[in-house]
C-alpha cells in the first residue's frame, strides 16, 4: 500500500470515528436535555400545587374561615384550579416522574381523588368533608416529601401563627407538605414528650419523627437523642421500650459507619443481614434499618445514569422494605415497587423474584377468617405479571 492510500484511510477512518463521537455525545446530550426539560416541566407544576396549597391553608385549619361566606369565591377559586394543575400533572408520563419512582403516579392519583371530593364537597356546602379531604391531601404530600432531602424549595406565605388553633399533628403535616422539616421535627417532638398525649398518638408521631430525621434530615443522632429521652422518661410498655433500644443500637451503628451502604451490593447484602436479624415477619425492631436502606436506595434511583437492571434491583428492596414500613398511607407500596421491578425487567429471574413476593402479598392480603377469596380482576392482573415475569421474549434482552 502507498504512503498516500495510507494516510487517506487514516484520514477517512479519522473522520468516522469523529463522527461517531459526535453522534454518541448528541445523543447523551440530548438525553440530557430532555431529563432537565422534564425536571423543570414537573418543578413549575409543583410551583403552581404549593402557591393554591398555600393560599388555601389560611382557610384550612380554621373552621369559621373556611366556612366564612365572604371567603367562599376565594376558596372556590383556589380548590378548582389546584384540582385542575393535579389532574394535569396525573398524567405526566412515568419516565418523566422524580427517580421515575412508580409510587409517585400512585399519590398523585389518590391526591387528585382527594381534591375533586373537596372541591364538590365545599360547592354542596359540606365544609366539614370538604376540610377532612384537603387535610388528608397533606398525607399524601408527607409521603412524596419524605422520600428524599432534595425537592423544590419555595417561601410560603403561611405561618404556624395561622395555624395555632390545629392539632400538632395537623401543623407537623402541613410544615412536612411546606418541607420546613425543622419545624415539623419540633411539632412532632411536643406530641412524643407531652403528658396528655395518648400512647397511639406517641408511636405514630415518633414514626413519623424518624422518618423526616433519617430519611431527609440524615440525622441519627438526633434521632438517637430523641429515643433515648423517650426511654428514660416517657410511658411506653417494656416490650416497647426494648424495641426502642434495638433503634438505638442501629443508631449508634449508623453513626460509626459498621456498614458501608454505597453500592447497590452493599445495600442488598445490609437488608439480607436484617432479615436475618428478624424475629418474624414484621418485627418492628428492624425497621430504623429498613429506614435507612430505603433512603440509600431512594438516593440510588436519584442518580442521573441507572440501567434498567438496577433500576429493577433497587425497586424490589425497596417492595422488601415496604413490606415492614408500610402504613395506612404505604399500604401497598410493596406492590407497587415489586411489580415496577417486573415491568423493568420482565422475563428475568429478577422478575420471578419480584412476582413471587407480589403473589405472596396478595394471597396475604386476601386471605382471613373464612379462607382465601382473591377479587376477579386482581385475578387478573396476577395472570398477566405471571406471565410478564416468565416471558421468553424478553429474556434476551
Amino acid at each position: 500500500m502507498s504512503t498516500r492510500k495510507f494516510h487517506r484511510m487514516l484520514i477517512i477512518i479519522g473522520f468516522c470515528l469523529f463522527w461517531v463521537s459526535g453522534c454518541q455525545s448528541s445523543d447523551e446530550r440530548s438525553n440530557d436535555e430532555k431529563v432537565k426539560s422534564q425536571d423543570s416541566s414537573w418543578n413549575i407544576q409543583m410551583q403552581t400545587l404549593f402557591f393554591h396549597f398555600d393560599q388555601l391553608s389560611r382557610y384550612i385549619y380554621s373552621d369559621s374561615s373556611f366556612s366564612n361566606p365572604k371567603a367562599a369565591k376565594k376558596i372556590e377559586k383556589h380548590l378548582s384550579e389546584l384540582s385542575q394543575a393535579t389532574r394535569k400533572m396525573k398524567h405526566t408520563p412515568k419516565e418523566a416522574y422524580p427517580e421515575k419512582d412508580p409510587s409517585l403516579p400512585i399519590m398523585m392519583t389518590r391526591l387528585e381523588q382527594s381534591l375533586f371530593q373537596a372541591e364538590e364537597s365545599f360547592r354542596q356546602r359540606n365544609y366539614q368533608y370538604a376540610r377532612q379531604k384537603l387535610k388528608g391531601a397533606m398525607q399524601n404530600c408527607y409521603y412524596c416529601h419524605t422520600r428524599l432531602s432534595k425537592g423544590l424549595q419555595l417561601e410560603w406565605k403561611t405561618g404556624l401563627k395561622e395555624l395555632k388553633a390545629t392539632s400538632p399533628f395537623e401543623r407537623a403535616d402541613f410544615l412536612v407538605a411546606s418541607r420546613r422539616f425543622t419545624a415539623a421535627e419540633d411539632e412532632l417532638e411536643k406530641i412524643i414528650l407531652s403528658k396528655t398525649s395518648s400512647y397511639f398518638e406517641k408511636e405514630r408521631a415518633l414514626d413519623k419523627y424518624l422518618t423526616v430525621a433519617l430519611r431527609v434530615q440524615k440525622d441519627p443522632g438526633k434521632a438517637q437523642r430523641i429515643l433515648l429521652g423517650v426511654i428514660n422518661g416517657v410511658d411506653f410498655s417494656s416490650y416497647k421500650k426494648d424495641v426502642f433500644r434495638r433503634w438505638v443500637a442501629d443508631l449508634e451503628s449508623w453513626l460509626k459507619n459498621e456498614d458501608s451502604l454505597g453500592s447497590l451490593d452493599e445495600i442488598e447484602k445490609y437488608l439480607k443481614k436484617t432479615e436475618q436479624k428478624k424475629s418474624y415477619p414484621l418485627d418492628e425492631s428492624s425497621n430504623v434499618r429498613y429506614l435507612r436502606a430505603s433512603q440509600q436506595l431512594y438516593q440510588f434511583l436519584a442518580q442521573k445514569k441507572v440501567s434498567k437492571q438496577d433500576r429493577a434491583r433497587a425497586f424490589y428492596l425497596l417492595g422488601q422494605t415496604y413490606e415492614v414500613l408500610r402504613d395506612n398511607i404505604t399500604w401497598e407500596l410493596n406492590e407497587v415497587y415489586y411489580e415496577a421491578c417486573i415491568e423493568q425487567r420482565p422475563g428475568t429471574p429478577l422478575a420471578r423474584d419480584c412476582y413471587k413476593d407480589y403473589e405472596n402479598s396478595i394471597v396475604i392480603g386476601y386471605s382471613g377468617s373464612a379462607g382465601l377469596f382473591i377479587p376477579s380482576d386482581v385475578r387478573r392482573k396476577l395472570r398477566h405479571l405471571k406471565s410478564r415475569a416468565n416471558s421468553l421474549a424478553y429474556q434476551k434482552k
